[in-house]
């Protein structure tokens, strides 16, 4: 009877231990998370003895960033594409519209005359 108390004592031992582990991954993902939420970094989430259900919950939201960071890259993309279409439509508002009403001719090398000098 006592060896199996002993048995079962050393296995409640290694649970905890085990237990212990875990809690530690788990805080160690939730400060790389709380890092890669205050600052803006190409960096993955990573552990060290992960195997399991941690290296799953670690892989689904390393796929996650990578998906969040595409959606910004794109997001700024556009923003930049309709600052360049702005700027580009203003400009040809500009030597197009403007410049001809206010006297203005377009050189031969595409520059206005305006802004030749005499």
């Amino acid at each position: 009877m006592e060896w199996i108390i002993g048995i079962l004592a050393a296995f409640l031992i290694l649970l905890l231990l085990k237990l212990v582990g875990i809690l530690r991954q788990i805080r160690d993902i939730c400060r790389q998370l709380t890092f890669l939420k205050d600052y803006d970094s190409n960096l993955m989430i990573t552990g060290q003895e992960a195997s399991g259900p941690l290296r799953e919950l670690m892989d689904e939201l390393n796929e996650m960033l990578d998906r969040q960071r595409e959606q910004r890259r794109r997001y700024l993309k556009k923003e930049q594409d309709i600052s360049d279409a702005y700027t580009n439509l203003s400009h040809d508002i500009l030597l197009k519209r403007l410049f001809p009403a206010i006297g203005g001719k377009r050189g031969s090398e595409g520059t206005s005359e305006i802004f030749k000098c005499h």
